[in-house]
């Protein structure tokens, strides 16, 4: 009599999606840009796509910190999906102090799921401060710890952001913006307009 033989074609394509790192950590890092996209609101999206530029200023006297803007972008799950581990978030910031005064800037940024009516905080963390007496165009950069979260299917990731600017004397002058696409603001120009967000997500091989 003879045995057929079968073959799991799914462990070999989830292998495949991962490289040796993800593996060993149990953990696959995907990277989420974020944008806005008519008829989707603002998203993040596994690619990049040609979202509608976004670049805003904010001019301030007074120090540090004022709530200059906040943003939300949310991903939908069509399947169940685990999430744990370090998210790293990464957004670009221009800043100008007053001649020899100091502009400070940062973001905070906040993580939630969302499944069904519920909203539930998973972590935050602000990134450090981007700070000039003259004009300097920067990346702001943090990492939180996800703790061990399930998504349902239809469940939703929010990562939600505030932006803090502050003055010490003078005028500072202040330009945030995002890109999927990383074109060129008219204001940042030297640097990547991407605003991305590392997320970690479980194997299960």
């Amino acid at each position: 009599m003879t045995i057929p033989l079968k073959y799991s074609l799914e462990a070999e394509s989830a292998i495949a999606s991962y490289n040796y790192t993800d593996i060993a950590a149990g953990t696959g890092i995907i990277v989420f840009y974020a944008g806005f996209a008519s008829g989707a609101g603002a998203i993040l999206s596994n690619s990049t796509f040609y979202g509608q530029p976004y670049e805003s200023s904010y001019t301030t006297t007074t120090g540090y910190p004022v709530q200059a803007d906040s943003m939300g972008f949310q991903i939908n799950f069509n399947l169940p999906r685990v999430i744990k581990g370090d998210c790293i978030i990464s957004a670009p910031i221009e800043v100008a102090g007053g001649g020899a005064n100091q502009a400070s800037a940062n973001y905070h940024w906040s993580l939630y799921k969302v499944s069904g009516t519920t909203k539930t905080f998973l972590v935050s963390g602000a990134s450090g401060l981007v700070a000039s007496t003259g004009t300097k165009e920067d990346i702001t950069t943090v990492s939180v710890n996800i703790p061990l979260t399930k998504f349902k299917k239809n469940d939703k990731l929010i990562l939600s952001g505030v932006l803090l600017i502050g003055q010490n004397g003078g005028t500072g002058n202040f330009t945030a913006a995002y890109d999927p696409k990383n074109r060129a603001g008219v204001t940042i120009t030297t640097i990547d307009t991407n605003l991305i967000a590392n997320i970690p997500f479980r194997i299960d091989l």
